[in-house]
């Protein structure tokens, strides 16, 4: 669907507005690449694309692990890239002039923490002091366990369990019995991606 639309904007621009007005009426030319979520996908479509094909901007990244790398490779070879989905801490905490976001990352994310520990507190009627989270083992889901574990700790957490899910896991079951063996968790909260 994010292809679906860049296509169509790029389609619109193009033909109903005459192209890039500001550039001279510039057409959008679209030159597609799929990294498949894999860094090493990603390094040599990057190459393709920026050493062969020319392009003078990036646009899209939807996976952390993917963005974390690929905006080191845009920084040091000065390529513009605007991710449009991944919230790595890696891609959004250096300023450099050359990765831009349309979203927050999990840092930045982590500061809704506390609005989020009143809601759950006032939604479930307890003080809340046990908390368990089930994160995907990547970049996305360690790195968001990781941001929250200090406004979980600042919120008045006192215990909390992480139990990372390694991609591509069918079988849950160990982590679903350390969660019923530990009896004092009161709030399981799932981060995949």
């Amino acid at each position: 669907s994010a292809l679906w639309a860049v296509q169509w904007i790029a389609d619109y621009v193009n033909n109903e507005l005459g192209g890039i007005q500001s550039l001279g009426g510039a057409k959008i030319q679209l030159v597609i690449g799929d990294t498949k979520g894999d860094s090493e996908t990603a390094l040599s479509e990057f190459e393709r694309m920026v050493h062969v094909e020319n392009v003078s901007v990036l646009f899209g990244l939807y996976n952390t692990s993917v963005a974390n790398t690929l905006s080191q490779y845009c920084i040091a070879n000065r390529v513009p890239v605007q991710v449009t989905n991944a919230v790595g801490n890696d891609a959004f905490m250096t300023e450099n002039g050359f990765v831009f976001h349309a979203n927050a990352c999990n840092a930045t994310n982590s500061a809704y923490g506390k609005p989020r520990m009143e809601w759950l507190r006032d939604y479930s009627g307890d003080d809340l002091r046990r908390y368990a989270f089930v994160y995907d083992a990547a970049d996305f889901g360690r790195e968001s366990y990781e941001t929250a574990l200090a406004t979980m700790e600042d919120n008045g957490i006192d215990e909390i369990i992480g139990i990372p899910i390694e991609a591509g896991s069918a079988d849950f079951s160990s982590e679903i019995l350390k969660l019923k063996s530990n009896t004092s968790i009161e709030y399981i909260n799932p981060i995949m991606s």
